[in-house]
C-alpha cells in the first residue's frame, strides 16, 4: 500500500466532465439561438467550430498518456477563453451569459490552481491579451464586454479556489485514512513475524532437548521453514509497500539465514544469487520463499561430499508476461539414477510440488554435474 494520489488520472475526470458540459450546454444554447435565428452567422459558426474542437479532445483524451495530460491545460483553457471573448464583445457584455463556457472555466481553472499555480495566472494574462486581440478587430468595442470578460474569469477562479478547497479537504482525509490504514498493516506484519519468530523459539528449544539426530534434524528444517515466512513479515514491516516483497533482497537473507542454521561457508559452500528486479505479494512471496529454502536447504545438506568446495546458483527470471522462472542449481553430487521425483516420499520434494502447484507451476529435475532444479511458474 502506498500513499500516492493520481492527480492525472483526476485531471482526466475533470477535463472529460467540464468537456462533456461545455458540448450539451454550447449544443443547447447553439440549437436554441439557431432556431431563432436560422441564418449562419459568424457567431453560429465559430460555436459549431468550438463544439466540435471539444468533441474531438474528448476523444483524445481517452488516449493520451497520463504523462502528457498537462498539454490539454492549455488546449482547453485558452480556446475556451477566446470564444467567451468573443461572446461577450459580440453580445455587448453582460447580455449573454454562456454557461458552457464558464462552467469549462471553472473546472479547468479549479484544476490549475491545485497543480500548477503560476500556471494560471499566465494563461489569465494569455486570455486578456486574445480579448484585446478580438477587440482590435471588433467594430462594435464595448467596455462592458471587457469587463464581461474579467467578471467570468475572475467568477472561475473564485469558484475554482473554493472547490480545491473543497477537495483538498477530501484528499487529506483520504490521506489520513491511508496512512491509519499503512500503520495498522505494519502492526500485523510485525505481530505476525514476532509470533513466527516465538515458534521458531520453541523449536529451537525442543531441538536443543532431543538426542536423536534425525529427530534434531527435522526440527532445524522445520525452525528454516518457519525463519523463511518470518523474514517475508520482516520485510514487508520495513518496506514502504507493505504489501509486496523484493524478491532479491529477500533470497539474499534466507541465504544468510541458512547459513546461520547449516554453517555452509564452513563447509566452503559458496552461493550466487542472480534475481531481476521483480516484487511480489505476499501470497506468491511465502509459496516462492519456501521452495528456496527446501532447495537451497537439500543442496547444502545432501549435495557436497565434506572435502568438496561447492556452489549454489540461485536464480529468479521474468521469462515472459506473467511468467517466472526460480532456478536452484548446484555443482555437487548430482541427483541418484534410481531417483524418481514423481515417487518420492521425501517430505521436502512433496513440498516443492505442492508450493510449485500453489504458484500454478511446474517442476523440472536436471543432473549433469550437478543437480538444476527449475520452477516455472505463473503470475497473473
Amino acid at each position: 500500500m502506498q500513499l500516492t494520489y493520481d492527480i492525472e488520472k483526476r485531471k482526466k475526470f475533470y477535463y472529460k466532465l467540464g468537456l462533456i458540459l461545455s458540448i450539451i450546454g454550447f449544443s443547447i444554447f447553439h440549437i436554441y439561438d439557431f432556431f431563432y435565428y436560422p441564418e449562419i452567422t459568424l457567431k453560429t459558426a465559430i460555436r459549431t467550430v468550438f463544439i466540435v474542437y471539444c468533441i474531438i479532445l474528448l476523444i483524445l483524451i481517452n488516449y493520451i498518456p497520463k504523462r502528457y495530460i498537462h498539454v490539454f491545460d492549455f488546449l482547453i483553457f485558452i480556446p475556451c477563453c477566446l470564444i467567451i471573448s468573443f461572446q461577450c464583445l459580440i453580445s455587448d457584455g453582460f447580455a449573454n451569459y454562456n454557461f458552457a463556457g464558464i462552467v469549462m472555466i471553472i473546472f479547468i481553472t479549479s484544476i490549475l490552481i491545485e497543480v500548477k499555480p503560476l500556471r494560471f495566472s499566465v494563461m489569465l494574462i494569455i486570455s486578456c491579451g486574445l480579448h484585446f486581440f478580438i477587440l482590435s478587430f471588433h467594430p462594435d468595442f464595448t467596455v462592458k464586454g471587457f469587463l464581461a470578460h474579467l467578471l467570468y474569469i475572475s467568477l472561475s477562479a473564485i469558484i475554482g479556489f473554493l472547490l480545491n478547497y473543497l477537495v483538498n479537504q477530501m484528499r487529506q482525509r483520504e490521506i489520513q485514512n491511508l496512512k491509519e490504514k499503512e500503520v495498522l498493516l505494519k502492526e500485523i506484519h510485525h505481530r505476525v513475524k514476532n509470533n513466527l519468530q516465538l515458534i521458531n523459539s520453541l523449536l529451537n528449544l525442543q531441538a536443543g532437548s532431543i538426542s536423536d539426530s534425525e529427530t534434531k534434524t527435522a526440527l532445524i528444517d522445520s525452525q528454516n521453514r518457519v525463519k523463511s515466512m518470518a523474514l517475508i513479515h520482516q520485510l514487508l514491516y520495513q518496506s514502504d509497500l507493505n504489501t509486496r516483497v523484493e524478491i532479491s533482497k529477500y533470497l539474499e537473507e534466507l541465504m544468510e539465514s541458512l547459513n546461520h542454521s547449516y554453517g555452509f561457508r564452513d563447509k566452503h559452500i559458496q552461493y550466487v544469487i542472480r534475481a531481476e528486479a521483480i516484487e511480489f505479494d505476499i501470497d506468491k512471496a511465502i509459496p516462492l520463499g519456501l521452495i528456496t529454502n527446501e532447495l537451497a536447504t537439500n543442496a547444502i545438506k545432501y549435495a557436497f561430499n565434506d572435502s568438496t568446495g561447492g556452489k549454489i546458483e540461485i536464480s529468479l527470471n521474468k521469462t515472459s508476461e506473467n511468467q517466472y522462472t526460480l532456478q536452484v542449481k548446484d555443482n555437487g553430487t548430482g541427483i541418484p539414477k534410481k531417483f524418481n521425483h514423481e515417487k518420492s516420499n521425501s517430505l521436502g520434494i512433496n513440498l516443492v510440488k505442492l508450493l510449485a502447484k500453489q504458484l500454478e507451476g511446474n517442476v523440472e529435475f536436471e543432473s549433469n554435474g550437478g543437480t538444476t532444479i527449475k520452477i516455472s511458474f505463473l503470475i497473473m
